[in-house]
């Protein structure tokens, strides 16, 4: 079973925000007038902007996810598996799942504990499911598997022609 998280990135909220300049070229026009950006650009043609959101590109953006995703599970039962990256367990369930960008890859016996954890998932985040499990990390893991097989097939037919 995989879940991906929709806008994990830009759904973190910062404790303190930060600012950022972006310079007038990098705005849209619509932008500028819906917002009446005019009367805010610098003299050097930098307009600043107010970070309260994790965003893609921000440096911390992922230890925040991380450390939001902690927090929200946390009261549920669920934490990092310590030693290890992106492995979480559940205090008394038998679940695990493997946390990739903002992927879940879940090992489950009953899909209780599947629905308990997406309870616990979105009380903050939007997500979708895939009960197959064939799609982990944005890619098809069948097809994968089958490629990887061929590749071996070919070159251990090769070494063997070689060999001989």
């Amino acid at each position: 079973m995989s879940m991906d998280i929709k806008d994990y990135f830009v759904n973190t909220p910062i404790d303190t925000p930060e600012y950022m300049k972006v310079h007038y070229k990098h705005i849209p026009p619509d932008i500028w007038s819906r917002y009446n950006l005019n009367t805010k650009v610098t003299t050097d043609g930098y307009q600043y902007v107010k970070i309260k959101k994790g965003m893609y590109g921000l440096r911390q953006a992922a230890i925040l996810a991380y450390q939001y995703l902690q927090k929200t599970l946390k009261p549920h039962g669920y934490y990092p598996v310590p030693g290890t990256v992106g492995m979480w367990k559940h205090q008394t369930r038998p679940i695990h799942f493997c946390l990739c960008v903002d992927d879940f890859g879940i090992k489950y016996f009953d899909k209780k504990d599947v629905q308990h954890l997406q309870q616990a998932i979105c009380t903050v985040f939007q997500y979708s499911e895939d009960w197959s499990g064939k799609n982990f990390v944005a890619c098809n893991l069948i097809g994968i598997i089958q490629t990887v097989m061929l590749m071996y097939l070919c070159l251990n037919m090769l070494n063997k022609l070689y060999n001989n």
